[in-house]
């Protein structure tokens, strides 16, 4: 299971609006083949670790299939796990964690039972001589965001903040490149990697004018195969449409990704202009704040 989680890594940053998850079959105590899922709509994995066995000549009739996520029983983009497994004769399956959602959670255990086949499922519980190996916790946390977009519908939210240690943000004149060290924007970077979506205050873009995208060679993430430019939904909070047409986030290659969050107050003639040139998305509430529980569930 923890080479399961491993290979589950490797997909990190590409799989959205999927989960991560890893796969490993053994046969006679031998690896026969391995897998993860890489990008939503390419198969699982379970399949791929099912096609890795066949291109090494190994069958899966009677082996045990470790997998980081329960294995999907409804129909999606792809076909579900459970009939691929039951057709290879997979006779165990060892499970990481049950699926977050509650329309799904235990459909493929029950599945996989009724074929006739062994399953075990982990029960979160750590082992007393090895608490670092409390694997369910870490299939669990694992998919702690997507967990938390299928069972709420809301997006998880990350805060990034580099500041100093008396908490500030900024010299008392503004300056804030650079308050963080080298490690620690690479840290953020990867972070950035790993989410849809970054939000940003109108006052950051009048500031410093940033770019908000995903800058490759600032990856270091250990075991993602993240290898094109990732595109990033940028989010700006803007009641009054102060934005200016020459920022970044209005007028590079991306502009299409961004969305400029205003209240009905902002000057139409501002707000046209940038409707001209990203999306514009206009609040409810007639104020000068824009409601941020309204945003989580307009975005989820």
């Amino acid at each position: 299971m923890q080479l399961a989680l491993r290979l589950a890594q490797k997909g990190y940053g590409s799989t959205s609006p999927n989960p991560l998850v890893g796969a490993v079959l053994v046969k006679h105590g031998k690896i026969i083949g391995r897998g993860w899922h890489r990008r939503a709509g390419l198969p699982h994995a379970e399949i791929e670790a099912l096609r890795d066995a066949e291109r090494h000549g190994e069958n899966p009739k009677g082996a045990t299939l470790y997998v980081t996520l329960e294995p999907c029983s409804p129909h999606g983009r792809t076909p579900p796990c459970c009939e691929a497994i039951i057709a290879a004769g997979i006779k165990h399956v060892v499970i990481g964690t049950i699926d977050p959602n509650p329309k799904h959670a235990g459909a493929g255990l029950r599945i996989l039972k009724r074929a006739k086949i062994n399953v075990t499922a982990y029960d979160g519980r750590a082992r007393r001589d090895a608490p670092h190996l409390d694997l369910a916790a870490q299939c669990r946390d694992l998919n702690e965001a997507f967990n938390h977009w299928i069972v709420h519908r809301t997006p998880f939210v990350i805060v990034k903040a580099g500041m100093t240690l008396d908490g500030k943000i900024a010299t008392a004149t503004g300056e804030s490149k650079w308050i963080t060290s080298e490690p620690s924007r690479k840290f953020a970077m990867n972070l950035r990697c790993g989410a849809d979506a970054i939000l940003v205050g109108v006052n950051t873009v009048l500031a410093d004018d940033p770019a908000l995208t995903v800058r490759m060679g600032n990856i270091e993430h250990p075991t993602s195969n993240l290898q094109h430019p990732k595109k990033l939904r940028r989010i700006v909070l803007d009641s009054m449409a102060r934005t200016p047409l020459r920022a970044k986030v209005v007028s590079d290659e991306f502009a299409e990704l961004t969305t400029i969050v205003v209240s009905r107050n902002a000057p139409k003639n501002r707000v046209a202009a940038l409707a001209k040139r990203v999306n514009v998305l206009v609040a409810p509430e007639r104020a000068s704040k824009i409601d941020l529980r309204w945003l989580l569930k307009k975005l989820g």
